[in-house]
């Protein structure tokens, strides 16, 4: 797994053409208390968070009605490949929550965490 530090300066700027100049964030509902999604909160400045099922998240991502989606547990490459295909297609970043790019064809298919955001969201 790979290793996750706040110190990675991972706090976000509201997208431009936000309106509402609140980050909209969504989550899954299944890990709505995870310990690093909290203290990642917390370095946000004014947010709305969102929960959404599935691969409902990338489309909202791609589509331009969420800002990011932040997911700090483990997923599969099947889990996330089409969503990946999707958000990028649309100009978005997907990369590990470390900002590491993304790879397939691990002997155990299993990914790290992943920060996915819209095309015009920065990482400052």
């Amino acid at each position: 797994e790979e290793k996750f530090s706040l110190d990675n300066n991972l706090r976000l700027q509201v997208s431009r053409v936000n309106k509402e100049k609140e980050l909209k964030i969504i989550c899954s509902r299944s890990h709505r208390n995870s310990e690093k999604l909290n203290e990642w909160l917390k370095l946000q400045d004014k947010y709305k968070l969102n929960y959404s099922g599935s691969s409902i998240k990338f489309c909202l991502i791609a589509e331009g009605k969420a800002d990011v989606y932040p997911r700090f547990r483990p997923t599969s490459e099947w889990d996330i490949a089409a969503g990946h295909a999707i958000v990028e297609h649309a100009g978005g970043y997907f990369t590990t929550t470390g900002r590491k790019k993304l790879l397939y064809g691990k002997k155990n298919y299993k990914n790290p965490g992943i920060m996915v955001r819209r095309a015009d969201n920065l990482l400052i």
